[in-house]
C-alpha cells in the first residue's frame, strides 16, 4: 500500500543496496520515492494532495507543502508520531531535512552514511514493509519463495 504501481523495482534495488551497505546508493534511491508514496498513500486514503495552480491546472504538492497545508490528513493515515519523525528528519530545518539535500544534490558521500540518511532508509522500509506484516505469511512469503528459485 506504500508503492505505487511502476516503482516496485526502484524500491527494490533501493533496498538491496540499503542491506548491501551501499548507504550512497539506497539514500539516493529511497529518499527521492518518499515524497511521492506518500502523496499516493493520501490519494488511496481519498485526500487527495494536489493543489490548483494560478492558470487552473493542477501540481502535486511538495512534502513541506503535505506538511504545512496536509498535516491534518497526514495524521489520520500515518499517525502524529510519524509524521512528526518525517516532519524533523525529510522537512524540518535546522533538522537535517533529507529531502531538500537529496534533491538538490547537497548530500555528500559522507553524509549518506550518517546517522540521519541510514534510519531515513530504514525509516523507508518500515513504512513499506509494517502494513504487509498481517499478509505476510499467506500472501507475501509464498511470491518471495516462488521468485527466487
Amino acid at each position: 500500500p506504500f508503492v505505487e504501481n511502476g516503482y516496485h523495482h526502484t524500491f527494490s534495488l533501493g533496498f538491496a543496496r540499503m542491506f548491501q551497505g551501499d548507504f550512497i546508493s539506497a539514500a539516493n534511491i529511497l529518499i527521492p520515492q518518499l515524497e511521492n508514496a506518500i502523496r499516493y498513500v493520501l490519494k488511496n486514503a481519498n485526500a487527495h494532495s494536489a493543489k490548483m495552480m494560478s492558470d487552473l491546472t493542477q501540481d502535486d504538492r511538495s512534502l513541506s507543502s503535505l506538511l504545512d497545508h496536509m498535516r491534518e490528513e497526514m495524521d489520520g493515515v500515518f499517525g502524529s508520531d510519524l509524521v512528526h519523525q518525517i516532519d524533523l528528519l525529510f522537512n524540518y530545518r535546522p533538522g537535517p531535512a533529507l529531502r531538500h539535500e537529496v534533491a538538490h544534490g547537497k548530500l555528500t558521500d559522507g553524509q549518506c552514511y550518517s546517522a540521519d540518511a541510514i534510519y531515513a532508509c530504514w525509516l523507508i522500509y518500515q513504512m513499506t514493509v509494517a502494513p504487509l506484516v498481517p499478509y505476510w505469511k499467506e500472501q507475501i512469503a509464498p511470491q518471495i519463495e516462488e521468485h527466487a528459485f
